[in-house]
């Protein structure tokens, strides 16, 4: 197998209760989500539906077999990092399992199988929104 990308970096969350003021008398709303995750260097299992240590907090969205886990491409950070101010904007900013260099919109596509270690991953779906 041909190597196209590196993995750069593992990230994992669990759900967590945020609080935000949205409303226009200032009512502060409530909403879960495990979007938020942490670089981690440990070896984790990726099983058909979840990556070890990674909980999804919307799992009628996630988790499915085409939905273990999500990759974003390393060489996109400078961009939003310049585009939204956030110099310090890094790996799993955007909610990403997977951190990947050499891989980008350009050259996955949609059905693509990739290896990671002794893990095939089959196809690469559009993000759906993550609650």
């Amino acid at each position: 197998m041909q190597q196209i990308g590196l993995l750069q970096s593992v990230q994992v969350g669990k759900p967590e209760l945020h609080e935000t003021r949205i409303t226009q008398d200032g009512t502060a709303r409530s909403w879960r989500t495990s979007f938020f995750r942490e670089p981690d260097p440990q070896a984790r299992w990726l099983y058909t539906t979840y990556l070890e240590g990674n909980v999804q907090a919307d799992k009628n969205n996630h988790g499915s077999p085409d939905q273990a886990v999500l990759l974003y491409a390393a060489a996109n950070y400078p961009i939003w990092q310049a585009e939204l101010d956030r110099p310090e904007m890094s790996s799993g900013g955007f909610g990403e399992n997977f951190t990947v260099d050499g891989l980008t919109e350009e050259t996955a596509c949609v059905g693509d199988i990739y290896a990671i270690g002794n893990c095939a991953n089959p196809g690469i779906w559009s993000a759906l929104p993550m609650y």
